[in-house]
């Protein structure tokens, strides 16, 4: 019933159905209302929808796609566990003189997790994983993910009454990397064949399958000491590029929104009023510290990073709240007596807190990212553009932003592969830099424009534009400027294709959106995408428009 009101709110408001599940929480829980009082149900079932969230995130990410973010989690996303732990673990030695250094450090790396739940939720309403600020956060996540299993293996080390070595963390480790390594072996020969004869069965069996894939896999990692979580996203991983992904997605949205949403209630249950109540002053000054220190960390690896000031605030504020791993490191601690019972009570209050303001930050973040983009928009120089290209390589360029050029940005977002784009259209400019989008205000008949983009390190040139003289003077000049280069354009005008074929551009006749798709599918032919894959892609995008319509 919560759900049906919920989602009737969200379509009619526009409000964040995320933030409105948190808040329903905290007012029908067991300290409000009374209308839920059985917690721990619906935590458990809230659960599932997580696991079924990982599955989704590894379903999105064949290999190739995982290659294309392996500086986000590799690099970006080791710094900010890193950084993020040592500066919460200073902080809270210098407000907190009576906590161990064992349990401040758990603490801090607790308090350096983020809520993947929300935040990649998020990031497919505002279809941002391809963008700099997406890849950024989603590369975090990733690497929390993988974190949370090592500190897992680790943790007992410390535990005042056991008697394990760093040989037993070791072996814990190994046994866990020999099981994933297994269960990609089995899954990659396995799972095809499965899902081939399931498919002949009807719907029915298709479904049973799937759902016992994701269980199976969750429940055999969570056997070594592993979260089910990671065994799920694994089981998405091993499907992402088969033939079969559409239709496992479609058959799991309905109950993955649905357990997310009791997830997100479960969460908002937590927040303790009585006990906020108590000692509000503490628990507000630990919410802004955690915010605080993970904000100046993210944004200061961001700008490191070469991001604009825009994405930098964007994925700072995202990653900021706290993450729902934090409450599972802190039930042993507080067993083993590594962290008192009443820091546990702060904590889990004050990261519920800073979870459930993941949305509202996520929306004052794009507000402040837009503001910001818009001040500048009068002062992007060409320089400016040269430095946003320079350390770009085997990316594509997209000449034109409307409404073709949107869908094939939608389309290479999908498989992270890196793109910028001009337009002359301030308004069309400034909407797609309010998304983070890299796209200039330039004419695109200008040569030096494009060697501004790195034209001279891009895969190809992909001409959009609206009119179709423009269309044949900006590649006539592309073709005549840049012999070598690979020119694809849109055009309607049957006089000029043949010229330009000659001249040698790739050139798509059909109009508007199916021109869009036709050429974008092509692309990603060219671009080293398997066939199936940007078939796939190509539908899910097709499917979403006729959802629109």
């Amino acid at each position: 019933m919560i759900a049906i009101v919920i989602a009737i709110i969200s379509k009619k408001s526009g409000m964040s159905d995320i933030l409105l599940f948190l808040v329903s929480g905290v007012i029908l829980g067991p300290e409000c209302l009374h209308v839920i009082t059985n917690v721990e149900v619906t935590e458990a079932m809230g659960n599932i929808g997580v696991i079924f969230l990982l599955f989704t995130v590894g379903l999105h990410l064949p290999i190739d796609r995982l290659k294309a973010i392996r500086k986000y989690v590799f690099v970006i996303g080791p710094l900010q566990v890193i950084f993020t732990t040592i500066a919460y673990f200073l902080i809270m030695l210098s407000v907190n003189t009576s906590v161990s250094l064992i349990g401040a450090l758990v603490v801090s790396f607790a308090v350096s997790l983020s809520s993947t739940a929300i935040v990649v939720e998020i990031l497919n309403k505002e279809n941002a994983l391809g963008t700099e600020y997406g890849k950024t956060s989603f590369g975090i996540l990733l690497f929390q993910d993988f974190a949370v299993i090592v500190a897992f293996a680790i943790l007992p080390l410390f535990y005042p009454d056991t008697n394990l070595d760093i040989l037993t963390a070791i072996f814990s480790l190994v046994k866990a990397f020999v099981v994933v390594v297994i269960l990609m072996i089995l899954g990659r020969y396995s799972l095809r064949p499965i899902f081939k004869a399931a498919a002949q069965y009807g719907s029915e069996i298709f479904i049973s399958v799937t759902l016992m894939v994701i269980f199976g896999t969750a429940y055999v990692t969570s056997l070594v000491g592993m979260s089910m979580e990671l065994g799920a996203f694994l089981a998405g991983l091993l499907l992402a590029g088969s033939e079969y992904r559409l239709q496992v997605e479609a058959e799991i949205e309905t109950f993955k929104w649905l357990l997310l949403g009791l997830f997100f209630l479960s969460v908002g249950m937590s927040i303790r009023i009585l006990y906020l109540h108590s000692h509000f002053g503490e628990i507000l000054k630990v919410v802004s510290l955690i915010i605080f220190a993970k904000f100046v960390v993210v944004f200061l690896i961001s700008v490191f990073n070469k991001s604009n000031i825009s994405t930098a605030i964007k994925a700072a504020f995202v990653i900021s709240g706290g993450g729902e791993f934090a409450f599972v490191l802190f039930a042993p601690s507080v067993e083993h007596k590594l962290i008192t019972t009443d820091l546990q009570n702060v904590y889990c209050i004050a990261i519920s807190f800073s979870m459930a303001l993941i949305p509202i930050m996520s929306m004052f973040a794009n507000f402040v990212a837009g503001v910001i983009d818009k001040c500048r928009m009068k002062k992007i120089a060409p320089e400016t553009m040269e430095n946003k290209s320079g350390d770009v390589k085997d990316h594509v360029i997209i000449a034109g932003f409307g409404r073709v050029g949107q869908t094939i940005a939608s389309l290479l977002s999908q498989h992270f592969i890196p793109f910028i784009a001009i337009d002359e259209n301030m308004n069309k400019v400034a909407k797609a830099r309010a998304k983070g989008l890299p796209v200039f205000y330039g004419d695109a008949k200008r040569s030096e424009i494009f060697r501004m983009l790195g034209v001279q390190n891009a895969k190809m040139v992909i001409v959009t534009l609206g009119r179709p003289e423009n269309t044949v003077k900006a590649a006539s000049m592309l073709l005549r400027n840049f012999p070598n280069l690979e020119v694809w354009l849109r055009l309607n005008d049957t006089a000029k294709v043949e010229m330009l074929r000659k001249l040698g551009a790739h050139v798509v006749v059909p109009q508007l959106f199916e021109a869009s798709l036709q050429l974008g599918e092509n692309v990603l032919n060219n671009l080293g995408i398997t066939s199936e894959d940007a078939k796939q892609t190509v539908e899910k995008i097709r499917a979403q428009q006729k959802l629109q319509v």
